[in-house]
C-alpha cells in the first residue's frame, strides 16, 4: 500500500514520454524500443546500486526522501508557469529536507545502522541491570548484560557453553571457529574462559561487528580473529588448504530470522566442515523449531547422519512439558566421539525415540546443494512466531508505560502479553514485578516461579524470587535460588545478602 500510488505513477511516465516522442514526429518502432530500452537500464541499474552500494551508504530512509526530493523539483522545473504545482513541489520539498535527516528515535535507543543486510539497532531493554539488545530487521537476536559478560542469556549459548565444558579444560589450547558472530557474546566468552583459545569468528556483516564495537561491549584490543564474509565461502578456502586449521569445537550461529542460511545446512557444506575438525572434534548447529513438527530437526540430523557417527539433538529447554506448537531452540551435535554433558547439566539430549520421530517425518535424503527446502522446513516455526511477535509488541508497550510510571498501563500490557504468548518468561517476570511493587506477593510468586519454569537459566527471576522468599521467612526456598544464582551468574550473587 505504501508504494503502490506512487509505483503507479511513476510507471506512466513511459508511455507519457512515448506520446511526447511520437508527436514530434519519431518514427513508432524506434521510438518505443529506445523508450523501454533505458527504462531497462535504468532499472537494473538502480537495482544494483542501490542493493550493493546506495543501502549501506545512506540508508534507505535518506534514499526514499531523497528520491521524492528529486521528483518534486523535476515536476517544478517541467511546469515552471503554474504557480499552484510549483507551490505543491515547494511544499513536498521542504517535508523532504525535514523528514530525510531521519526519523526520530526514543532514548532508548543507544546505535543505529543499515547495511546491505539488515537494519541494526541498539536498544536498551532495562537499567537495573542494565541490558542492552541487539535488533536486526527489527528482530531481536543477542542480549548482552552490562557489566556481567558470562550472563549469556540464551539457552542454546548455554548448551555451547556446556559442550565445551565438557570436551575442553579451562587450561587446555582451544582452536575454536563461530561462523556468526553478532554481538560477539559468545566469542568472548569463550576467550575468556579459555585464556590459551585461538577463536576464529566468521561475521558476514562488518557493520555488524561495527556496532559491536560502538554499543555492545566488544573491546577495540581483543584476541579473537574475526572474518568478514560468508561463512560457507570461509569453510571452503580453508577445507581446500594443505595446512588447513583443525578446530576443537564448530559453532554454527547464523539463524537469519527463524532459519540457518541454506548454504549452512547441506551434506557439501559438513563435508567442509568435517575436514575442519581434528579427530574427535565436535560441531554444535544452533536452529529453530516447531516441538510438534521437528522437521528441520529431522533434516539437519539426516544430514550431519551422512558424515558423523555420533549426532543428537541437545536443548536447555523442557521439551517435554511444552505446548505442541511451542517455538524451541535445539542445538544439533554431531562428532566422531561420544556426545554427553557434564554430570548434573542443565541440558539434555533429547530422547532417541523423540529423535527417530522427528527423522521420520522428513525424507531421508539429506539437505544438498541441489535441494535445500529450509524455508518449506520452516514454515511452521514461521507461523507460531506470528504471535510471539504480536506479545513482544505488547510487552514493549507495557515497559513505555512503566517508564513513564504508569503502573496500571504496566500490568495491562504485560497481561496481554501473556493472553497472546502465555509461555512468555519476559512478560511474567515484569507481571510479577509490578504485582510485587503493587503488594500482590502470591502473584509475584507465581509469576516468577513461572519464568523459572519456562527458562530456568533467568537469573534476574531467581534473584528476586530469593529476595521475595527472604522477606517471607522461607529461607529453604531462599537458598535454592541462591544456589541457582550463584550458578548462573557469580557477579549478581554478590549481592545477595546472607541468609
Amino acid at each position: 500500500l505504501v508504494f503502490f500510488i506512487p509505483g503507479a505513477l511513476l510507471g506512466t511516465i513511459g508511455p507519457v514520454v512515448a506520446k511526447h516522442a511520437l508527436e514530434l514526429g519519431e518514427s513508432t518502432g524506434k521510438t518505443l524500443g529506445s523508450v523501454y530500452a533505458w527504462g531497462v537500464v535504468g532499472s537494473i541499474a538502480g537495482t544494483f546500486a542501490t542493493g550493493f552500494w546506495l543501502i549501506s551508504l545512506f540508508g534507505t530512509n535518506v534514499i526514499l526522501w531523497g528520491v521524492a526530493t528529486l521528483l518534486a523539483l523535476l515536476a517544478a522545473l517541467y511546469v515552471p508557469r503554474s504557480w499552484p504545482r510549483w507551490a505543491w513541489s515547494t511544499a513536498v520539498l521542504i517535508a523532504a529536507i525535514t523528514l530525510s535527516g531521519g526519523t526520530s528515535v526514543g532514548a532508548d535507543v543507544l546505535y543505529i545502522d543499515e547495511s546491505r543486510y539488515s537494519h541494526i539497532e541498539i536498544r536498551r531493554l532495562s537499567e537495573q541491570p542494565e541490558v542492552r539488545g541487539m535488533y536486526l530487521d527489527k528482530l531481536l537476536h543477542s542480549h548482552w548484560t552490562v557489566g556481567d559478560p558470562d550472563e549469556l542469556h540464551y539457552g542454546y549459548l548455554e548448551v555451547f557453553a556446556e559442550m565445551t565444558h565438557a570436551r575442553v579444560d579451562h587450561d587446555a589450547p582451544l582452536r575454536a571457529l563461530v561462523i556468526g558472530g553478532g554481538g560477539y557474546l559468545f566469542p568472548r566468552y569463550l576467550e575468556r574462559k579459555w585464556p590459551a583459545s585461538t577463536i576464529d569468528v566468521v561475521e558476514i556483516d562488518p557493520a555488524v561487528t561495527r556496532a559491536a564495537y560502538a554499543a555492545f561491549g566488544l573491546p577495540e584490543e581483543h584476541d579473537l580473529n574475526i572474518f568478514h564474509g560468508d561463512g560457507r565461502v570461509f569453510v571452503n578456502e580453508q577445507s581446500r588448504l594443505d595446512d588447513r586449521p583443525q578446530y576443537d569445537i564448530i559453532y554454527l550461529d547464523a539463524v537469519n530470522d527463524y532459519a540457518v542460511p541454506t548454504q549452512l545446512t547441506t551434506s557439501e557444506f559438513f563435508a567442509g566442515v568435517k575436514d575442519l575438525l581434528r579427530p574427535g572434534g565436535l560441531v554444535l548447529v544452533n536452529f529453530i523449531d516447531v516441538v510438534e513438527s521437528g522437521q528441520l530437526a529431522g533434516a539437519l540430523l539426516h544430514t550431519l547422519d551422512g558424515h558423523f557417527p555420533e549426532t543428537t539433538l541437545l536443548t536447555s529447554e523442557q521439551v517435554g512439558v511444552l505446548n505442541g506448537a511451542w517455538r524451541v531452540t535445539y542445538v544439533a551435535a554431531a562428532s566422531a566421539a561420544p556426545i554427553e554433558p557434564r554430570d548434573g547439566s542443565s541440558i539434555t539430549a533429547l530422547s532417541a525415540e523423540w529423535q527417530d520421530r522427528y527423522r521420520s517425518v522428513v525424507d531421508e535424503t539429506p539437505l544438498s546443494d541441489r535441494y535445500a527446502p529450509v524455508e518449506q522446513l520452516v514454515a511452521p516455526v514461521v507461523r507460531a512466531s506470528s504471535q510471539e511477535l504480536a506479545a513482544a509488541a505488547a510487552l514493549r508497550r507495557a515497559l513505555a508505560r512503566e517508564r513513564d510510571g504508569d503502573t496500571a498501563g504496566y500490568i495491562q500490557f504485560c497481561r496481554r502479553a501473556l493472553e497472546l504468548d502465555p509461555e512468555f518468561p519476559e512478560a511474567h517476570y515484569n507481571l510479577a514485578l509490578a504485582s510485587f511493587r503493587e503488594g500482590l506477593v502470591q502473584d509475584a510468586e507465581y509469576h516468577w516461579r513461572r519464568a523459572v519454569s519456562i527458562r530456568p537459566g533467568y537469573v534476574e527471576a531467581h534473584f528476586n524470587l530469593s529476595a521475595l522468599y527472604r522477606q517471607l521467612g522461607r529461607r529453604d526456598q531462599a537458598a535454592l535460588h541462591d544456589a541457582q544464582v550463584r550458578q548462573l551468574s557469580p557477579d549478581l550473587a554478590a549481592r545477595i545478602p546472607p541468609l
